[in-house]
């Protein structure tokens, strides 16, 4: 490439070899505009509406509860306790267990130091969504919304709108 227009010498193009720039050329820009689709937008509201399932939260709960107190009764058992013994210690220690993790409490999520959650499950980082969206709600005095409440808002005003408009009908053809 000569030049950088595509020859590799000015040998046989019948030309000198001096290349000038085009300086009349005016580059099109192709910035593309991405809009949001519907269909985006339907994903990123299931996403913010999209709730922590709270008996899936609870059954993770109970079964590391019972993972421990399993664990628990093989080293009573190897250690050569006898079964009953082992029975009444493991429910000892499920009641300990259960109260200490307040099971039947509302769920914690643990954060690092930079305040994100630190949950790997999916139910687990909804409800951190949900909890920050409620504190940020709280912070900015803002109510719950709720697509319902609205849609009935919307078609109460229409019917305040329409029933004055009847009102003000009736008071000029009278």
């Amino acid at each position: 490439m000569y030049n950088g227009i595509g020859i590799t010498t000015p040998r046989g193009t019948g030309t000198n070899g001096y290349v000038q720039r085009n300086l009349s050329f005016v580059p099109t820009k192709r910035d593309r505009v991405e809009y949001v689709k519907d269909a985006d937008m339907k994903k990123l509201e299931t996403l913010i509406e999209k709730k922590g399932n709270a008996e899936i939260l609870e059954h993770e709960k109970k079964r590391k509860i019972e993972v421990k107190c399993m664990e628990m009764r093989d080293m009573m058992l190897n250690n050569g306790y006898d079964e009953e013994v082992t029975n009444q210690k493991v429910q000892k220690f499920r009641k300990m267990l259960i109260e200490r993790e307040g099971l039947y409490d509302k769920t914690d999520i643990e954060y690092d130091e930079f305040g994100r959650p630190v949950a790997k499950e999916t139910h687990q980082l909804a409800q951190a969504n949900d909890e920050k969206n409620r504190k940020l709600r709280e912070a900015f005095g803002i109510g719950e919304y709720d697509k319902k409440k609205k849609a009935e808002q919307k078609l109460e005003e229409a019917k305040e709108i329409e029933r004055r408009k009847a009102e003000l009908a009736s008071k000029l053809y009278t």
